[in-house]
């Protein structure tokens, strides 16, 4: 058996078996490894055939310790239920690979506690910053904040403006008031706003809710206290739709929290035998990606996921560069971006002809 067939089959093949095998030296070997310009094409070439066939892997975890960075990225989301949470951690891991990130993922689940033991995990594994998507509310900011005494950046993505925390977030009160904006350009008058409007603290739900009553007093739209609806689950839409629908003056439009929720109110309307738009328009939140690929396909409001994803990744990757290069950004912790919502017009509205004079 041949002396290269030997090393494969025992143990690890390190960079210093390349280089004896090659005939260059181990600095050289991991130069072409990382494809130094400065190198000939033919080493680089020849250095990287001889790896392939010894098996060489290579070692994240030892390149970490000798750089001093692990290059993981922690990341703590509510859930993975909501397809607007699973669009996120799809475009922050595939824009975190990009930069040659891995990221460490953690599901909370909506409690404080999971939450905390996720902190500690991070921790132990040297992440390089914390991403955090909707932290469970109490005591937040004071959690994260804490995470300074160990020199981790963070970045928040849509919740709020937290004194000493960087965030990039959406304006939702723009975005619904945009919407009720529509709506009544639209000709309709009578609007429902159904979500869970019971989570304290919760500014997304909050906001949104802002939005359709400002949007309710500057188009001097109808307001019937009946018309805000609390819907915390999926499986209470269909008494949710009998309490408004029985109203003398029942909605013209559902405003639904966000698109999972929108979606669900549609699929309900129909198994009733209701047309959306021409019976009941139904307008979402957030621009999920189901929502453009139903029939039919939902009125919401886009926040550019895609951009507020690579706007908190770029920030938090500037801190931690800042970090290992001993210094610190002007603005840590006052950095905050609003990213203004859009509104994606389809099938779940309609123009509305004029009421009779």
């Amino acid at each position: 058996m041949s002396k290269r067939n030997n090393q494969s089959a025992g143990k690890q093949i390190s960079t210093q078996h390349v280089a004896d095998i090659v005939g260059l030296a181990r600095s050289t070997v991991v130069r072409a490894l990382r494809n130094d310009p400065k190198l000939k094409a033919e080493t680089i070439e020849r250095v990287q055939l001889v790896a392939r066939q010894l098996g060489y892997k290579h070692n994240h975890i030892a390149r970490s310790l000798a750089l001093g960075r692990t290059n993981i990225v922690g990341c703590v989301i509510p859930n993975v239920v909501n397809p607007f949470f699973a669009d996120m951690i799809t475009e922050i891991t595939t824009h975190l690979a990009s930069k040659e990130f891995s990221v460490l993922l953690g599901v909370t689940n909506d409690s404080e506690e999971i939450e905390s033991k996720y902190l500690q995990t991070f921790m132990s594994y040297r992440v390089e910053g914390i991403l955090v998507a909707a932290p469970p509310q109490e005591r937040a900011a004071d959690r994260y904040l804490e995470l300074k005494d160990y020199e981790r950046p963070v970045v928040m993505i849509g919740e709020g403006e937290p004194i000493g925390i960087d965030s990039v977030r959406s304006d939702d009160e723009s975005g619904a008031f945009d919407m009720m904006c529509f709506l009544k350009r639209c000709g309709y008058s009578r609007v429902a706003f159904m979500g869970d409007l019971e989570v304290e603290g919760n500014r997304k739900w909050a906001g949104r809710l802002d939005g359709y009553r400002r949007g309710l007093l500057e188009n001097n739209l109808s307001y019937d206290p009946g018309y805000l609806v609390n819907c915390p689950n999926i499986a209470d839409i269909g008494g949710c739709l009998d309490r408004l629908l029985d109203r003398p003056a029942p909605p013209e439009v559902i405003f639904a929290g966000n698109d999972r929720l929108a979606i669900e109110v549609i699929h309900v309307l129909q198994k009733r035998g209701l047309d959306v738009p021409d019976d009941l328009a139904v307008v979402g939140f957030d621009n999920i990606r189901a929502s453009a690929e139903m029939s039919p396909q939902v009125t919401t409001v886009d926040l550019h996921i895609v951009q507020t994803v690579r706007i908190a990744v770029g920030r938090l990757l500037e801190r931690v560069d800042a970090f290992h290069a001993q210094t610190e950004l002007e603005d840590a912790g006052r950095y905050h971006v609003r990213i203004k919502p859009e509104l994606r017009v389809r099938e779940t509205t309609r123009m509305r002809a004029p009421a009779p004079v």
